[in-house]
């Protein structure tokens, strides 16, 4: 061997020693000479406005080279196994093992290097971390985590939690409380609880585990330590016995649900290596005793009904024209090849392959005198389309998929006609939500095809019989080859009646006074609505598919919502001043637990027997209305009964401020009161074990006046309790003029200068009381989106700021939930088969099972379809998370009062979502779907909103400010992107809508938008 090659091999190596050593002492050094110096403030809690973190640099630069010593590391390892692997495959070779040996020991003094390097920067990031947390509370810093396997909530089965994930100085006296999105099995959660409702029992702690964030879970909260409760078996409320956190410090607290919690069918909540759910949040020092209040309410009060002038409904109409020149419309039928001999020949030929040419006719193949060519004629002998194929083993290769089998004895001469017809899909009809096929004579007909006639005019009587027999949303009639069709519900309802076609069979036509005819898709038009001429007295009346709803200032307990704490009624007198009836519906609670929404269980009629749906196909419910002439709306009051207050004994008032036992004003028990100071007459705020009226998260009752008291220099909610306890009636949020108390008003422009608009009881009690007027007609328009933000496409966005989006209107907020994974579901079906429609009675309709008649059953898993096939589940809010550690995320909103004059109601909502902290350098995306709603049931039409890259582009506040990202705004703010209802420019009029562009079902499959819903 070579020796001044060895010494030169041995000094490279030592010389890659050194370098090692060298940049491993430097590091080293470096962080040694830092750390006396840990405690100094690097100012990167500054950052936090913008969503930065707040880690100390040199941690991250720390946690950077680790990374880097990581990978070098891996790569050791691999010329490691590949200086094993030349050594095996030596064969004996000297040379070849001593390469191996060299190779070997070289990797082994690198991955010394490495592993002492990794463990000394792994040293020195503990250092760091373990200085940057001097200080704090016994109960520990804050977690590295909001929560874990934190995919769970938004993308998976969780809806949302309470406290919010990473929320901080939590009150003591808090319920926790968790929503799925479907129905669990209760008794894997609250002890015992095998019918619904469940209040007040023992948790299963086993499976819902309560613990300090620094304590190992076998500290956890036990069974009896909490009352639990849950009213529908998808929201549970966890309620600690005793007080959470010592009073003294912050305590950092984990709530974990793991695999033992099991959904209705009595699979595993959680299942596979994820197996389990943990959020964290951050208990204070004190006890929440500030009573709930209510914020905004819809439909606002209305102190007086309209003016009505009516005239009558007129019906929208249409038309479709069977046209004899394109008669008649295809059937489905598959292609077919028929082989018949031509002039005089003898030999047999037969067809192969399937037929895939469009062409329908007669191809024509000659044997050439040389019997080794054959012409080969399409389109009926047509010159033009002549081609000369080889025979090749008596075989013709005619193209379109067929090929021409020549029986022995040809010659010369010989020709043959292949009658050829292409494979054909049916023509299809569409009205309204229904899809027709048509079809050959039966008995070869199915409930969704048209038998097809034997001209246009017997197409016509034939499409007409359908359509009326099908009891649709039309009536048809058939005059010669047209088919006339009216709305069977007078109102521009009936504009939104869709007719569409495939084919060329027919045109397509409105009734305007310059009728359009399309031979594809058009409305019916003309429908206008009885005309209610309205003098508006106060509010404007709302139409009867509104839905009611209440905001509150924060979370309440959703096991007090019910038919007896928040009442609905409507006056059957005409005259709206008694008679007041219930109405039957359901409570959706939403938002983070502070909204209640109240929808009524009576579907809208269409005024001829149906029920109206929106553009989903969904029923829509409403209000119901009295029908009286002269025509007058309907009086609506709702009322929302306050928690009754703890009772007490002589020895009960333990704190200081409420020490005294006195009977109350309603005579209903005695409650805890204030004697001296700031909460002198003033009531202990917490309710009773059975409180019989709405509470907060704390338990604390409701403040329907919102009159306050001070203590400490703060200010609080003052309770009374509900008018059985406080003797005082219901606080009415109607208002009137304060020089003329029989003068309505929302507003102090309604009264005139120098008058203010009061309510009319500013001293009463604790439960709320409003009312307002529905009148008959039905608002079935779509929203639109009219601004997000972030920004699209933008960057330098807030790791920590909420995904928010404005709508046009009012939005209903249980319709403002994440993701998808609801039992709310359709099963794909091509035909009836495809249904159960066997055991339930549904059939297919535009690719759907649904039910002839009753509620809708909905699907949430393919296999609750007919032979496991398809279930389209709706999509709401969802974030749009590619990353490997997926963020959790839920959604809340937030109502605008933005018409002038502003009278403290909401006009439009701004929905938000909510997140986890995001990972820097990642892209994320929000996607809305068609389950959101308006207030009014209509769903969302998802490409209505901001285009991308717009020059509309601004920052929210300063809004003259152009921007492309956050970080071109002022400190505070955001950029949004926006679009303006009906601006051609904004992305409408296609069913998806990608960063800004209108697309396609093709194209959106294609696009990045794409999630593979």
């Amino acid at each position: 061997m070579n020796t001044s090659k060895k010494i030169s091999g041995f000094r490279k190596r030592l010389l890659g020693f050194k370098t090692t050593f060298v940049f491993m002492a430097l590091v080293v050094l470096f962080f040694g000479a830092a750390l006396p110096v840990l405690a100094l403030d690097t100012g990167v809690q500054y950052g936090t406005a913008s969503g930065l973190g707040t880690q100390d640099l040199r941690i991250t630069i720390m946690k950077i080279i680790r990374i880097f010593l990581g990978f070098v590391g891996v790569i050791a390892i691999v010329i490691n196994v590949y200086a094993g692997y030349l050594w095996m495959a030596s064969a004996g070779n000297a040379e070849q093992i001593d390469k191996a040996k060299r190779i070997l020991r070289n990797a082994v003094i690198g991955l010394v290097i490495i592993f002492s390097a990794f463990g000394i920067v792994s040293f020195i990031i503990s250092a760091l971390e373990g200085a940057t947390n001097v200080g704090q509370t016994p109960g520990g810093g804050p977690p590295a985590g909001a929560c874990d396997n934190c995919g769970h909530l938004g993308n998976g089965i969780i809806e949302s939690v309470y406290p919010i994930p990473f929320a901080k100085n939590v009150a003591r006296n808090t319920s926790i409380m968790v929503t799925f999105k479907v129905a669990m099995k209760p008794e894997t959660i609250v002890k015992g609880c095998t019918a619904l409702p469940c209040a007040d029992k023992e948790l299963v702690s086993n499976n819902v585990r309560i613990y300090e964030n620094n304590k190992p879970e076998a500290s956890r909260l036990g069974d009896g330590d909490v009352l639990a409760s849950s009213t529908d078996g998808k929201t549970f409320v966890f309620k600690p016995k005793n007080y959470l956190g010592d009073g003294t410090n912050n305590i950092w607290y984990a709530v974990k649900l793991t695999s033992g919690i099991q959904k209705g069918n009595g699979e595993s909540a959680f299942p596979g290596a994820a197996g389990y759910f943990t959020w964290r949040f951050e208990v204070g020092t004190f006890l929440d005793l500030d009573p709930v209040e209510a914020g905004n309410v819809f439909p606002e009060p209305d102190n007086q009904a309209d003016n009505y002038t009516t005239a009558a409904a007129g019906q929208a109409a249409g038309k479709i024209k069977v046209l004899a020149a394109n008669f008649p419309p295809r059937v489905n039928q598959a292609a077919s090849v028929a082989v018949v001999k031509l002039g005089g020949t003898t030999a047999d030929a037969a067809s192969t392959g399937t037929y895939n040419s469009d062409f329908s006719g007669q191809i024509k193949v000659t044997v050439n005198s040389s019997s080794l060519t054959a012409n080969v004629f399409w389109a009926n002998n047509n010159p033009n389309n002549k081609t000369n194929a080889p025979i090749t083993s008596d075989n013709i290769n005619l193209g379109g998929g067929l090929t021409l089998r020549l029986g022995s004895g040809y010659a010369a001469g010989n020709q043959w006609g292949l009658n050829v017809i292409p494979n054909q899909s049916a023509d299809t009809l569409a009205v309204d939500n229904k899809l027709y096929t048509f079809a050959l004579t039966p008995p070869a007909l199915t409930v969704n095809q048209i038998e097809r006639g034997t001209d246009a005019a017997d197409q016509a009587q034939k499409i007409a019989a359908k359509i009326n027999a099908d009891n649709l949303s039309v009536t048809a009639t058939a005059t010669g080859a047209e088919v006339s069709l009216q709305a069977k519900m007078a109102g521009k309802t009936g504009n939104i009646i869709s007719l569409s076609a495939s084919g060329n069979w027919a045109s397509l036509c409105n009734i305007d006074a310059t009728p359009v005819c399309d031979a594809s898709r058009i409305t019916l038009s003309g429908g206008v609505d009885a005309v209610f001429t309205a003098t508006k007295r106060s509010a404007a009346d709302k139409p009867r598919n509104a839905t009611i709803a209440i905001d509150f200032n924060e979370a309440i307990s959703p096991a007090q919502v019910n038919k007896d704490t928040i009442i609905i009624e409507y006056s059957t007198d005409p005259n709206g001043v008694g008679g007041w009836t219930p109405v039957n519906g359901v409570y959706l609670i939403s938002n983070q637990y502070k909204t209640v929404e109240f929808l009524s269980g009576v579907p809208c009629d269409n005024g001829a027997g149906g029920t109206v749906t929106n553009s989903c196909g969904d029923k829509i419910y409403c209000l119901p209305t009295n029908d009286t002439n002269p025509y007058r709306p309907t009086h609506y009051r709702v009322t929302v009964k306050a928690g009754l207050l703890k009772e007490c004994t002589a020895t009960d008032c333990t704190d200081p401020n409420f020490k005294v036992c006195i009977p109350t004003a309603g005579g209903n028990g005695s409650a805890c009161q204030g004697d001296a100071g700031g909460t002198t007459g003033v009531f202990y705020p917490e309710v009773r074990s059975a409180p019989a009226g709405i509470i907060d998260a704390a338990a604390n009752s409701f403040n329907g006046n919102e009159n306050t008291y001070t203590l400490n220099s703060r200010i609080f909610g003052q309770a009374e309790g509900p008018q059985t306890q406080s003797g005082q009636p219901p606080y009415e949020l109607n208002k009137v003029c304060s020089n003329n108390h029989t003068n309505y008003c929302l507003n102090d422009s309604d009264c005139g200068a120098g008058n203010t608009c009061l309510r009319l009881s500013d001293e009463q009690g604790d439960d709320l009381i409003w009312s307002f007027y529905i009148n008959r007609s039905l608002d079935l328009s779509p929203s639109v989106i009219k601004a997000v933000g972030p920004v699209i496409g933008g960057n330098g966005t807030s790791l920590t700021a909420p995904v928010d989006s404005a709508f046009n209107e009012v939005m209903m907020s249980a319709s403002l939930k994440p993701g998808s994974n609801y039992q709310d579901g359709y099963c794909q079906c091509a035909t009836n088969d495809d249904c159960n429609y066997d055991t339930t009675g549904q059939i297919c309709e535009n690719f759907r099972c649904k039910n002839q008649s009753g509620d809708q059953l909905f699907c949430l898993e393919n296999k609750e379809c007919k032979n496991n096939g398809v279930c389209h589940n709706r999509k709401y809010i969802s974030l749009i998370d590619k990353a490997t550690q997926p963020v959790g995320w839920w959604a809340s909103k937030v109502d605008l009062d933005i018409v002038l004059p502003k009278d403290g109601y909401a006009d439009e909502t701004m929905v938000e979502l909510n997140h986890t902290k995001f990972l820097e350098v990642t892209n994320y995306g929000l996607e809305l779907g068609s389950g959101i709603k308006d207030i009014y049931q209509n769903c969302y039409l998802p490409s209505g909103g901001p285009k991308g890259n717009s020059a509309d582009n601004h920052c929210n506040i300063t809004t003259a400010t152009a921007c492309s990202g956050d970080n071109e705004c002022p400190t505070g703010e955001r950029c949004i992107s926006v679009c303006n209802p009906g601006d051609p420019n904004c992305c409408q009029g296609s069913p998806y809508c990608c960063n800004g562009q209108p697309m396609d079902v093709a194209a959106w499959e294609a696009s990045p938008c794409y999630t593979g819903y």
